[in-house]
């Protein structure tokens, strides 16, 4: 690293206008929706969860056996489950 004013005042001046730019765009980019999920597979159970905001929704979906159940697209939360006999299953979760 060569250590001169000069190569300073560039670096500063590198740094602010890479921070000034992206102040810009973090001011101007439009609010994130945000949403997470869980899914639980057992032998005597399968179960799918979600959360969402900010406009986003979700819907879950549980295989377990001979049952299974899909949630309708909920807007803050869903939650699907489905439980038949010791058997083997499968969950899942979309957001839109």
């Amino acid at each position: 690293m060569i250590k001169t004013k000069y190569g300073k005042r560039v670096a500063t001046g590198v740094l602010a206008g890479a921070l000034a730019l992206g102040g810009v765009f973090a001011a101007t980019a439009p609010a994130m929706a945000a949403g997470s999920g869980k899914t639980e597979v057992s032998l005597v159970r399968a179960e799918a969860w979600t959360w969402t905001s900010g406009g986003t929704q979700g819907r879950s979906y549980a295989q377990h056996g001979c049952a299974s159940s899909l949630s309708q697209w909920g807007s803050s939360t869903s939650n699907a489950w489905a439980s038949c006999g010791l058997s083997s299953g499968t969950a899942w979760y979309q957001f839109r």
